[in-house]
């Protein structure tokens, strides 16, 4: 079941997807972003492809059930979290899934949820906003730590970890879509020569780490990556005609989208449907 998300995105989406572009765009296509390079392979079509975004994870094994005993010891810690950014802010009741981890959220709060790959590990970070408590689960459902404020929060955090579910399969969590209008001053569009990245053409299969993605022909590319805190590692597209942003986890999620042009959301949705992951 997806969650029930609360607007379109907050400020870190920006960040890990608006301004990201922003800021690769300043940046000069001199190799410091995913590098493409075409590649001869034997088939009909050159492929292209990319060094892998690090970390990597792997897609196809199922993180375990948490057993008692078997998650290590989480570490706890006193005091006061800051007001956390993140890419879903969820009224309490809402059910989000995330990777093969679903959260049940208590009723009469709210919470901001991120999550990402960072060294190898998938990790899930869920803030009580009215406790201002913080925890933070792995991809396996253990418990990796938690940061209260008092008896009350700890209250909240000990229920979300009570509820939490692991699932047989592999989910991706909502997708954010923003345009110019949602954040004035994202209507500016830099130049070509200097959105950064490089370049990929549509017709061919473009691989990036265990991603490859099926762009669509008779289109120009541009292709970086990156690493935000929160949200980790992540790869960001630039479709030209339509100057619009798709930005994935190293996973194949998406996590957001910026649109200039509404005919954009059918070829970014393509390229979504059709991306495939390699398996470990």
């Amino acid at each position: 079941m997806r969650s029930r998300i609360i607007g379109l995105l907050t400020f870190v989406v920006v960040a890990v997807g608006v301004a990201v572009g922003v800021y690769l765009a300043g940046q000069a296509s001199d190799g410091t972003t995913s590098a493409v390079e075409g590649t001869p392979v034997p088939t009909a079509i050159a492929r292209q492809s990319a060094p892998g975004l690090s970390p990597s994870p792997p897609a196809s094994p199922t993180p375990p059930t948490p057993e008692p005993g078997a998650c290590p010891p989480p570490y706890r810690k006193s005091g006061t979290v800051s007001a956390m950014v993140g890419r879903w802010r969820l009224e309490g009741g809402a059910v989000h899934t995330d990777g093969y981890v679903t959260l049940h959220l208590p009723v009469g709060r709210q919470f901001v949820v991120d999550s990402g790959w960072y060294s190898q590990e998938f990790q899930i970070t869920i803030y009580d906003v009215e406790g201002q408590s913080a925890l933070h689960v792995r991809g396996d459902g253990c418990e990796k730590g938690r940061t209260v404020r008092d008896a009350a929060g700890d209250a909240v955090l000990d229920e979300i970890m009570a509820s939490l579910e692991i699932g047989g399969s592999y989910a991706c969590p909502s997708a954010g879509r923003v345009t110019p209008e949602d954040f004035p001053g994202t209507e500016k569009v830099p130049p070509l020569s200097q959105i950064g990245g490089q370049s990929a053409k549509g017709g061919a299969p473009l691989t990036v780490g265990d991603l490859t993605l099926q762009l669509p022909a008779g289109r120009e590319f541009r292709v970086g990556g990156g690493v935000s805190s929160p949200g980790g590692s992540f790869l960001w597209l630039y479709d030209i005609e339509s100057q619009s942003y798709l930005y994935l986890r190293p996973d194949g999620c998406e996590t957001s989208r910026l649109v200039r042009d509404p005919a954009a959301d059918a070829v970014l949705d393509e390229i979504v449907a059709t991306l495939e992951v390699r398996s470990r």
